[in-house]
Parts: structure tokens; sequence; C-alpha cells
């Protein structure tokens, strides 16, 4: 029996050689993943997520809107808290809230009648006084060569998010989606409220560092609950919600501000908000998707699955779920549990010279087949005598030699492709020169779109006007541009929303910066805000569905850190701007140009990118689309 031993052991390594070889073609071919919308799969195999949200659950019903409505309300609070600094630190100058202390300083009087900046500084310090302190730049008199504070805070809030794009990204893989959410909204909430008793500047910049670590993981969270729940088809609607409730916000920071002038009273009312905000944490579940990957919670995605189909008014496959598509290569080594290839055994996997290796029960089956068969099989050529019970006891012999062989044989293969722990998203990137360089398009995107918005935002005050009916029409922009975005999304594709968005924004800035017509400087800011907006509600959504599920919320931290450089350097742009003021006639000329040229190359730069419109988000570690700028656009 020897030489049959061998064959057997022979025989199973191929069958596993090939399977691991399919897998390997599987992960490093670009073409063979999301090419075109897969056909639902065989009965005997296991469903992906999103092919479990397509063809029985539902890809955007009632269960998933519950749950992306509830979660894009903590954008209203995150909105109020994010630009709370604007309507705190109105100029006080511009403003008038101050007086000459002599009404016969004709120079004073001069100021007063054309307030700037430049002018008010030139006075000396006895020939004024505050009349209130609503703002907190006339309570902490950061005017003239204090100035710069504030602007500073600005950063320091920035700083923050930076901090937290990271921090919370990284919780989020390993804990989950909710309880970093709910542990970002309180954070940002408390630290509101702890700045409404500060005794100093330094303490309210403090706070705004802490304020900016929260918001940050809050807009995380909430991208990818709302992204992770919904399928592919609905996507590009599911982060509309949050961008509209973020405006909402901002209505009700100019709303507040116009009721409660004062900075402290302000800053409370915000707190309170946002802090009321936490009261929906029992009605926002986990991400079904995230748990669907973790081991020993695939029954609570099910259960999640199972009360969002009840809502949808749909039915739950029977059939089990796969972390990814890859899981399907595995099904015939592990016996289709889904396991990965982690269950391999070799009654399922090594074939014996045509019998596969069997428990005692299917081999007494077997043999009872045999002597019940009218036609008997030769053995051996040189035999012309094959009774019954010799070839059932050699039947028998064969299989019981040669199980101990293949097990070996399918422990090793198994060992051989066993999953490895997925690479991290700095080894993908190094891995995939391709996806190394979407990868910095992308950061240069998502500066581009904080830089410009926050720089349109947070220099309002300068445009010309009241600052609360500026930055109201700012708000009404962004509100169009989110809605248009969300609603051609899926029709003209993630890349060209962007790219259009960017260069309409781009454009508009530069143009705001070489007029000097009060109208037009308002409606081109508005504009310039409406193009960021527009690109800036399609860049998360685009940004998930190009990297895969163990490295997507990691890399959107990373995304986040680049958007968080486009904010920390936005209030020093503004800063620029003043100290370049009396060159260039504007104090907002610098900044708009700047920030104009840099959404002009964005724009250019995604051109070159791939399409995602219509792809399952990528669930495992395969190299990302291949088609780029041509074959997008006919997409």
């Amino acid at each position: 029996m020897p030489v049959k031993a061998a064959a057997g052991s022979s025989a199973a390594a191929p069958l596993l050689q090939q399977q691991q070889r399919a897998h390997l073609a599987h992960m490093e071919d670009p073409d063979m993943t999301h090419a075109k919308q897969d056909p639902l799969p065989a009965a005997d195999q296991g469903l992906t997520f999103d092919e479990a949200l397509t063809h029985y659950i539902g890809e955007f019903g009632k269960g998933q809107l519950r749950i992306v409505g509830a979660a894009s309300l903590l954008g209203i609070p995150n909105g109020l808290i994010f630009l709370l600094w604007v309507m705190v630190t109105i100029d006080p100058i511009k403003n008038h809230a101050w007086r000459c202390t002599s009404a016969a300083d004709a120079a004073c009087a001069a100021v007063w009648a054309v307030p700037t900046s430049h002018n008010f500084c030139e006075l000396p310090a006895s020939a004024w006084q505050w009349t209130n302190y609503d703002s907190l730049v006339s309570r902490f008199n950061l005017i003239c060569g204090d100035g710069w504070k504030v602007q500073f805070a600005n950063s320091l809030m920035f700083v923050g998010c930076f901090i937290g794009s990271g921090l919370f990204g990284a919780w989020s893989d390993r804990v989950g989606r909710k309880v970093p959410l709910f542990a970002a909204s309180a954070l940002a909430a408390a630290a509101t409220l702890v700045s409404t008793a500060a005794p100093s500047f330094w303490f309210v910049a403090a706070m705004r560092l802490v304020v900016g670590i929260g918001a940050a993981g809050q807009v995380q969270g909430v991208v990818l609950l709302c992204m992770e729940t919904t399928g592919r088809s609905f996507r590009g609607i599911a982060g509309v919600p949050q961008v509209v409730m973020f405006c909402f916000g901002e209505y009700l920071l100019v709303a507040l501000a116009v009721l409660v002038p004062n900075w402290r009273s302000l800053t409370l009312a915000a707190g309170c908000v946002g802090t009321a905000a936490l009261l929906i944490y029992p009605i926002v579940p986990e991400s079904a998707r995230w748990l669907i990957g973790q081991e020993g919670k695939e029954d609570q995605a099910v259960e999640l699955l199972r009360n969002i189909s009840i809502r949808n008014g749909s039915r739950m496959p029977e059939r089990h779920l796969l972390r990814s598509k890859s899981s399907r290569s595995f099904s015939a080594v592990s016996g289709g549990d889904g396991s990965d290839g982690r269950a391999l055994r070799a009654s399922k996997s090594a074939k014996i010279v045509g019998f596969v290796a069997a428990p005692e029960q299917q081999q007494q089956q077997q043999a009872q087949q045999l002597r019940a068969s009218k036609s008997m099989p030769v053995l051996r050529h040189d035999s012309s005598v094959h009774p019954v019970i010799a070839m059932a006891d050699e039947a028998g012999s064969v299989i019981a030699d040669n199980t101990a062989a293949a097990a070996a044989a399918a422990a090793a293969a198994a060992a051989a492709v066993a999953p490895v722990q997925p690479p991290s998203l700095g080894q993908l990137l190094w891995r995939h020169p391709r996806m190394a360089a979407m990868s910095l398009v992308m950061l240069l995107v998502w500066f581009s779109n904080f830089s410009s918005f926050y720089v349109i935002a947070l220099g309002s005050g300068g445009l010309p006007g009241s600052i609360h009916v500026t930055f109201a029409l700012q708000v009404t922009g962004q509100i169009i541009a989110t809605l248009l975005s969300g609603a051609l999304i899926d029709r003209l594709g993630r890349h060209n929303i962007i790219s259009a968005s960017l260069l309409i924004g781009g454009a508009a800035c530069l143009g705001c910066s070489n007029t000097s017509n009060r109208i037009a400087q308002i409606v081109l800011a508005t504009i310039g805000q409406f193009g960021c907006t527009a690109s800036l509600a399609a860049t998360p959504i685009y940004t998930a569905e190009l990297y895969p599920t163990p490295v997507r919320s990691t890399a959107l931290g990373m995304c986040n850190k680049a958007c968080r450089c486009g904010s920390i350097s936005a209030p020093f742009l503004l800063m620029l701007g003043t100290h370049t003021a009396a060159a260039f006639g504007s104090a907002l000329f610098m900044p708009y140009v700047i920030v104009g040229c840099v959404c002009l190359l964005a724009g250019a730069a995604v051109l070159l990118m791939p399409e995602t419109l219509g792809k399952d988000m990528p669930e495992c570690m395969e190299r990302p689309w291949a088609r780029t700028c041509l074959s997008a656009w006919r997409t």
C-alpha cells in the first residue's frame, strides 16, 4: 500500500495549492474585483455584507434610514461647536463696541466713522474704552499686539482635531464605531461647558484644543456608521444627512448669536446642545459591517441585520455571512462555514485514490454500496477474480491506510494557506504604488476642502455687511451644495462631483480676491463656500469606498489629518491676510488667492482618480480599481 498512500498524499496538496493560487490571484488581480455587479452566489455559498443588503435586506430602507438619521443628529452640535469661535470673537472694533473717551477728540471720531484695526491701534489707549464685553475679544483685550491670539486659538482647536482623528480612528477599528462616537461627543460638549468659566484667554484656548479632539472623533464616527450601514447604491446619499445637520447647527449658531450675544452665554448654550445630543445613544446601534468582521461578534451582526430587515419589510438570508469575498475561495476547504480556511478538515478536503477520507460510518456506507453494485471495478489488472468482499475490504484498506497521510498533508496545506494578519495601511501603500499615489491625491483633496472652507467661514467677518447675514448666506450655500451633491453623486459619480466642485470653488475664491465690489465679494465668497462644501460632502464617501474594511477607519484618520492640516493653516492664512492688507488693499486677498490655487490643483488631480460608483466597498486587502480618468468619466 505505500504507493497508494503516497498517491493519496500527493492528491491532497495539489487541490489545496490550486485553491491557494486562486485566492492569491483574487487578491492580486485588480480587475477580478468590483468589475461589475456580482450575481447572487450559489445556494451553497455564503454572502458578503453588501450581497446580503442588495439581494435580501435592502440597501437603504427604513431600517438604515433610522440609523443614519439618528447618527446624523450629532452633526447639529458639531456644526455649532466647530464654528462657535466665529460668533464669540466678533470684531468689537468694526461693530462699535467702544466709544471715544472725549467727544472733542477728532482723531478718535475719525476712526469711529470708519473703524479698521490698523487705524484703531494707532489711537492711544486713553482715547477709547469698551462699551460692552459681549465679544471674547473685548473681554480679554485681544486687539492690536494681541490680535494674533484669536486665530491662534482657532489653530489650537484644529490641532486638537488632528490629534482626535488619529486617536478615535484607531479606537474605532478596535472597539467599534458607537462607543468612540459618543465618547467623542461627550468630550466636545464637556470641554465647551467648562470653557464658560474661563478666567483667562489661555484657559479658553486649552478648552478649544480639547473640543477639537472630541469634534474630530464625532465627525469620523458618524461618517463610518452611515457608510457602513447602507448598500453601495445609496452610499452617495447616506452622508448627506450629516452635512445637512451640520449646516442646521450653523443656522442655530447664528440664531443663538442674535438672541444671546454674550460670549459666555452663547458658549453655555452650545455646550447644552451638545450634551442633549447624547440622549440618542440608545437608538444608535453598532455598525453591523464592523461586527461581522470580528471574532465572536457575528451573532450580534446578524441580529442587527435582522432588525433592519424587519423595518425594511424584507427577509434575512438563510445563508451564513462572509467577512469578504475572498472567504469564498476557501469554502471548499473549510466546508463552507466561511471561516477562511481555519477549520480545514482532511475528511472534507483530501481525495484519496478516488475516495474521500471519511469517518468510519461513511466508510461502512461505501463498503455497502460496493457490495450492492452490479459492476465490479478493476482494482488490479492481473487479477481475474474479484470477490465483492475482497474488493470492499481492499477499498476500506485504502481509506484506512491513507487517512493518516492525507490528514498530515491536509494539515500542512492548511498551514500554508492559513490567513495571515492583514497588512497595515502603511504596508498596503508600500506594496501598491498606485494606492500610494491615490492616497496623496486624497490628502490634497482633504487639505484643500478644509483650508478653503475655514478660510471663507472664519473670514466671513472681513466681508462687507453684517456677519450674521453673511454667515447665514454661506450656510445656505452649504445646504444647497450638500443636497445637490447628494442628488448627483450616484448619477455623475464621486470623483466627477469632487473635481467639478473644487474647480468651481477655486475659481470663485480667485474672483473674490480680485474684486472690490461689495456685492460681488459676498456672492463669490458664497459660491466658493458652495464649491468646497459640495466637494466636502462627497469626499468622505469617496475615501471610504477606496480603502478596504480592515484599514478604512485608519485611512479616514490619515485623511482627517490632512484636512486638519488645512484647517490649522486657515487661521494663519487669515493672519497673513491681515498683515498684507495694506499692500493689497484687502485682508482677504492673500488667503483667497492661496486657497483658490490649491482648490484648482486638487480639482485637476482628482480627474486621475478611479471611480467607485456602483462598486462594493472592498472588504479585504485587495488592489484598488485600476480605472482612471477617461474610463471613469464614461461611467
